[in-house]
């Protein structure tokens, strides 16, 4: 597929995070998603299927405001891409405490973050049937006012 088809759905679901459009978010998914992310506990978090996939992008949306999403790079394989490695930033406020994400208490609140991530997509068709996230959970933790020490 080229790359200025990748970009356009990239583009469309930059749109969609920033203005919290989840049902299209979770249309562009199998119904047997699988979500790994690092947050959380040990291990991180994994969410899997449409419900819980939904659960974690309502969780977001009404945890985070003010987003601003950019895709920095990306790779694919196969038409349609069975394989996508994208690099991104997020930027965002912090306006409520999250289930899913390490801000998940009240002095979090007001609290801007903005960091670089990894996402690796699986596809099946043209949808994402596998996603692994990355990032940098100590650097998020810093900018909200907690003190990660040894």
């Amino acid at each position: 597929m080229p790359d200025f088809m990748v970009q356009g759905q990239l583009d469309d679901f930059e749109k969609a995070i920033e203005s919290g459009d989840v049902d299209w978010i979770v249309e562009q998914h199998t119904d047997d998603i699988v979500r790994k992310m690092p947050e959380g506990a040990p291990g991180g978090v994994t969410v899997v299927g449409k419900d819980q996939f939904r659960d974690y992008w309502e969780d977001f949306f009404q945890s985070v405001n003010n987003i601003d999403v950019e895709t920095i790079d990306f790779v694919t394989s196969g038409f349609p891409p069975d394989k996508l490695a994208l690099h991104w930033r997020f930027k965002g406020t912090i306006v409520a405490p999250s289930k899913y994400f390490k801000w998940n208490n009240e002095s979090t609140i007001g609290s801007t973050i903005e960091f670089e991530g990894m996402d690796f997509n699986h596809g099946s068709g043209f949808k994402t049937a596998k996603n692994i996230a990355f990032w940098n959970s100590i650097e998020i933790l810093n900018q909200t006012g907690y003190k990660v020490v040894r």
